[in-house]
């Protein structure tokens, strides 16, 4: 009976051993899909701790022009005419890297409201994930609280995935970035991000490569490479649709000199 009693006690303290654990985190972890991409948004949840709190947010999906025009009035206008114009034309090409098509369009719009709950819910930090990562391991997510631990409030935005992107500098553990494309998953620090919201407005650039607005701004915007402990699932098709564009050597705005050369890439 008692070696009984002893076991019962051994579980109990290591449940509640692993849940002060969990509860340890400083940020709220967030997931992005769409409200028709089910079998994605499941796929993720199969390899999520769920002892972790997510929040989901449905992205509005504006793969139609009805879906689009919603959002007219938070996009520059040349560049909204032209995701029309490529959507009744597949032949049209993008002139640049920078343009997009309609669907693009509820993806950033996605990421706006991330931005929303995060200022409405008082959060200091917070995570986002879009549904075809993959968590490998749960070490992930004691990666990123390493990086709060370190940084503090010295930081915007910290990513963990991208498929290419500008170094600036080694700073501390963190490689700092000019500018950074195809990301899956990130980490802000909410209320220093209130500063720099605004420059999302108006959508000229898809919502990744945006963010080297907010950097020409004063913006310090990270990677870190997670590969160990995340991948990304590429065996759906993208509900964005990247296609080819007219200036294939060019890549940012705010670094008009850079060139292909000089990209990093990520995974």
């Amino acid at each position: 009976m008692s070696s009984i009693l002893i076991v019962i006690m051994i579980i109990a303290f290591l449940l509640f051993y692993r849940k002060r654990r969990v509860e340890t985190y400083d940020y709220k972890c967030f997931l992005l899909t769409l409200k028709s991409e089910e079998k994605r948004r499941n796929h993720f949840m199969k390899y999520h701790n769920q002892e972790i709190p997510i929040e989901i947010i449905y992205g509005p999906d504006t793969r139609t022009v009805k879906g689009a025009k919603k959002y007219e009035n938070k996009i520059d206008g040349e560049y909204y005419e032209k995701a029309l114009e490529m959507h009744y034309d597949p032949t049209i090409k993008r002139p640049d890297i920078t343009y997009f098509n309609i669907g693009a369009i509820g993806c950033f719009m996605g990421h706006m409201e991330f931005y929303k709950r995060c200022f409405d819910q008082g959060l200091k930090y917070a995570v986002i994930f879009e549904d075809n990562v993959i968590i490998k391991s749960e070490q992930l997510y004691k990666e990123i609280q390493n990086i709060i631990d370190d940084r503090g409030g010295e930081f915007e935005m910290c990513f963990f995935h991208c498929l290419s992107r500008l170094p600036d500098k080694q700073d501390g553990k963190l490689e700092k970035v000019k500018w950074i494309s195809s990301t899956k998953c990130y980490l802000i620090n909410v209320e220093n991000m209130k500063k720099y919201v605004k420059y999302f407005i108006p959508m000229d650039n898809h919502i990744d490569m945006k963010h080297e607005d907010l950097i020409s701004q004063g913006a310090r915007i990270y990677y870190k490479d997670m590969r160990r402990y995340m991948k990304i699932d590429r065996s759906h098709n993208s509900t964005i649709g990247h296609f080819s564009h007219g200036r294939p050597d060019f890549i940012s705005r705010t670094n008009p000199s850079a060139t292909r050369k000089d990209v990093k890439y990520g995974y």
